[in-house]
């Protein structure tokens, strides 16, 4: 990837998400909206933008009032930056915020069962699943203290 698209991109980013942050007068576009990536074409003229809405059930409505005011959000990001000209931006959701959290959800949930497992055999020590019984001597048929050492030769 070019230099100039990677600086082009974070501009974008950038730019957008201080002018989504300070609202747009739509009714569609509802709920706090965060620009997680944008991606440029080689040939710089197209754009596309994923965000972030929350709450979830607003998503497609203020995906699809931001693609309607893209235009619009072109011009004012072409104030922002001293570019010839500013990429056609298109909007899309971003799905990789929602795995991400689902991810983090599991883990907390496993890390809660571990807590809970650990607390259950704190309370009762002699139920442990994974206590060694003692090494018997095969001779002798006595407990042994722990494994025979060997003595140098």
């Amino acid at each position: 990837m070019s230099h100039r698209r990677e600086q082009l991109e974070s501009s974008l980013k950038r730019s957008l998400g201080t002018i989504l942050a300070g609202g747009l007068n739509d009714p569609r576009i509802t709920g706090i909206i965060s620009v997680t990536e944008v991606a440029v074409s080689p040939d710089l003229h197209n754009a596309t933008v994923k965000v972030s809405v929350m709450p979830e059930n607003a998503e497609k409505r203020s995906v699809a009032g931001l693609n309607h005011a893209a235009r619009h959000l072109q011009t004012q990001v072409g104030g922002k930056l001293r570019t010839r000209s500013v990429p056609h931006l298109r909007f899309e959701i971003d799905p990789s915020i929602k795995k991400q959290a689902a991810v983090l959800a599991a883990i907390r949930e496993a890390m809660e069962e571990d807590e809970q497992h650990a607390a259950a055999r704190d309370v009762n020590p002699g139920a442990e699943a994974d206590a060694v019984p003692p090494v018997t001597d095969p001779d002798s048929g006595s407990a042994a203290a722990g494994p025979a050492e060997e003595s140098p030769s």
